[in-house]
This record gives structure tokens, C-alpha cells and sequence, in this order.
């Protein structure tokens, strides 16, 4: 792809426009299931993310997703944190909702 001054955010757009056959069908597929509840279990820390990054952006990834319950999406937000010590301290006080976790 020879696309030249335009944005990262655009070139990821055009990406998917570039792929043929099989690659085609495992991103659409891939796209897909980003979409559904089983998705959140990819939604991980990165290694240089702040939590509070990663807060945010967990909550977006769940904003249009239906029929989404929210003990599993407490339990995907749990898998993706990075810190042990972070996690750990879920084990005694889990949130009860999403609007708890989020607090």
C-alpha cells in the first residue's frame, strides 16, 4: 500500500480493503467477535497502559455490545489487568456491576 502524509487511524481504515480470499474471511470473522462478550476476553492491559487508559478503553469496547451480563465483563476486565497485585485485590471485593467497576 503506498499511501503517503495520512493518518495511522486511516491507514488502519484502508487495511482491511487490501485483503483477499482466506485473509479477507478471518478478519471479517476476527472483526466480528470483537464485537460480542467473548471479544472482551482479548481486551488486555498493554504493557506501557495506564490502568486508567485501560479502563477507558475496556468501557468503550463494551459500549455497543448486546445482551452483554456484566459479571462476564467484570471477569474479561479482571483477565486483561496487568498488575498481580491489581488483580488479587478483586478476590475478596468483586464488583457487583459494570457502574461498580467503574467507580
Amino acid at each position: 500500500m503506498n499511501v503517503l502524509r495520512v493518518s495511522d487511524a486511516a491507514k488502519c481504515k484502508a487495511f482491511s480493503t487490501t485483503l483477499k480470499g482466506s485473509a479477507k474471511d478471518w478478519f471479517r470473522a476476527h472483526r466480528a467477535i470483537m464485537n460480542t462478550p467473548m471479544g472482551l476476553m482479548s481486551v488486555k492491559q498493554g504493557e506501557c497502559e495506564s490502568l486508567q487508559d485501560y479502563v477507558k478503553r475496556f468501557h468503550a469496547a463494551t459500549l455497543n455490545m448486546k445482551n452483554l451480563e456484566d459479571q462476564s465483563a467484570i471477569d474479561a476486565f479482571i483477565m486483561g489487568v496487568k498488575n498481580d497485585h491489581v488483580q488479587y485485590s478483586f478476590t475478596d471485593n468483586k464488583p457487583q456491576s459494570l457502574a461498580d467497576l467503574y467507580k
